[in-house]
């Protein structure tokens, strides 16, 4: 004697109907998590925002410190989505300042010196120089140096107090450099450091 093993809840394609419900909750919620991250990254850190005189931007090291930044010297640059925590670009066409906060910094020369060191592995034609220390006003020191890669130039600024250092990386065509160069050391000058 044969029994036919399908039953009425069983659809053509050997489904059973009652796992379809679940099946489609399964797969309703997986197109959650991947289309609506992506729909409030959208909105939430797809603008682009220009800087104003009075604008402050806070940074947060991975380690201990944190820095509050006055961008007013920068003011008419673009400030792109970012999500770091630790880091800042602020933009003008090809003209960037980029400024990172590092804590634990225990030798500021030594760390000073390994930053050009990276500009070389992407670049092994760049050079680089110290070219004087930097004393902030409010009681930030550190250090400066030029760089130039065989696409851009730049400088470079290491300032900070008690183990947390701002790194400060400025590179633009060499008419708008000085310009650039100036409003970042502004930014610096100005920049409350908390270790």
């Amino acid at each position: 004697m044969e029994y036919d093993v399908r039953s009425a809840e069983t659809l053509r394609w050997g489904l059973e109907r009652r796992g379809q419900v679940g099946a489609l909750v399964v797969l309703a919620v997986v197109l959650l998590y991947l289309l609506v991250p992506k729909a409030v990254n959208a909105h939430v850190h797809g603008a682009e925002t220009t800087v104003e005189a009075g604008d402050h931007f806070m940074l947060d090291a991975i380690g201990d410190g944190s820095a509050k930044l006055d961008l007013s010297a920068l003011a008419g640059w673009t400030l792109p989505p970012s999500a770091s925590d630790d880091s800042v670009l602020v933009t003008r066409g090809d003209a960037k300042v980029s400024m990172r906060l590092v804590g634990n910094v225990r030798n500021p020369a030594l760390a000073f010196d390994r930053l050009p060191r990276v500009l070389r592995l992407s670049d092994p034609k760049a050079t680089w120089s110290r070219t004087g220390e930097f004393r902030g006003h409010r009681g930030l020191t550190g250090y400066r140096g030029e760089f130039t890669t065989s696409t851009r130039t730049g400088s470079l600024f290491l300032a900070g107090r008690d183990e947390t250092a701002l790194f400060v990386l400025v590179s633009a065509p060499s008419s708008e450099l000085e310009d650039a160069r100036d409003a970042a050391e502004t930014v610096l000058d100005t920049a409350e450091i908390n270790p």
